[in-house]
């Protein structure tokens, strides 16, 4: 396997994007891949996982000796049928790099955190083309940006500088902080996004932390720290009932009021999409990124440009 390179998907944007130190170079293939993974989305917007049964061999002999598997008899055990728990979806691009990653490990290290901060600003969720998926896959972006086709690799190009300049702990921890935040849609209850982008918004003071960007201090705190330390919009009241949100969910188990899976209505909702918004700022801003998006109001719920 090429060091430096690596098909994944699926991403679709029909172009190459390219960066300093390499690109996402766009498939021969892909408008007849695009068009099987149009074929194969829901009308909610998602790619959801094929059903999946277990099958029983009877092996067959030929003068006592075995048959190859594909001619044994095959059938189906009764009461199987489920939806598979991984699948995987056809390559879009191939990763390409100039110079080795680090350790010559493109999938631990330079490309999963590529792979993933490509993820983050297109808003899907990608991974390598033999590694899988766990459960749904949105084919409609999870980032209501629009970003131009220069910005993109000014951003891939300059992110990547800086993530390289980091110690390998902390690199691997930002890289996973993009993985978790690539997978809220995955989660169909209101209350489970809420928890996910929670998660990834305490990984993200957690890593700023760790480069002594903020001070340890309450969940109270935090996010009027971290948009402060950052440059984002604050709004302390709103902060408040997020984290008051979050309390109930994880120390009495209640969301908005009532039960998980039977409560919680536009206001929740609201709050979710909210911490969506400091998370998909602080991400480029962390990266030391410069834009005018990081600044803009995340309470805002309509498209800001990137």
């Amino acid at each position: 396997m090429d060091s430096k390179a690596s098909q994944l998907g699926f991403l679709p944007v029909e172009r190459t994007i390219r960066f300093s130190g390499g690109a996402f170079v766009l498939l021969d293939d892909y408008q007849d891949v695009a068009g099987a993974v149009r074929a194969a989305t829901n009308a909610d917007g998602f790619v959801y996982p094929p059903l999946e049964k277990r099958m029983r061999a009877q092996p067959k002999f030929h003068d006592e000796k075995a048959l190859p598997e594909d001619q044994w008899d095959w059938e189906e055990v009764p009461k199987t049928e489920r939806p598979a728990h991984l699948h995987r979806l056809p390559p879009s691009h191939e990763l390409r790099l100039e110079e080795p990653p680090f350790e010559n490990d493109l999938r631990k290290h330079d490309g999963a955190f590529l792979m993933y901060l490509a993820g983050y600003l297109y808003g899907y969720r990608l991974q390598f083309y033999d590694w899988w998926f766990d459960g749904r896959v949105n084919m409609t972006s999870s980032h209501n940006i629009n970003v131009r086709d220069e910005k993109a690799t000014d951003f891939l190009t300059k992110s990547y500088a800086n993530w390289k300049t980091w110690s390998p702990d902390v690199r691997k921890h930002f890289t996973n902080i993009l993985y978790m935040n690539s997978r809220s849609e995955l989660y169909e209850w209101d209350w489970e996004r809420f928890m996910i982008a929670y998660m990834v918004f305490d990984a993200c003071y957690k890593h700023a932390n760790k480069l002594g960007e903020v001070q340890s201090c309450s969940h109270t705190a935090r996010i009027e720290e971290m948009c402060t330390r950052y440059s984002l919009h604050c709004d302390v009241s709103l902060s408040k009932e997020i984290v008051g949100l979050r309390n109930v969910l994880f120390h009495e188990a209640l969301w908005d009021g009532g039960q998980p899976c039977s409560s919680g209505g536009q206001r929740s909702f609201d709050y979710i999409e909210c911490l969506r918004g400091i998370n998909h700022r602080l991400i480029p801003a962390m990266l030391g990124y410069s834009s005018d998006y990081i600044g803009s109001r995340w309470d805002y719920m309509g498209t800001c440009g990137f």
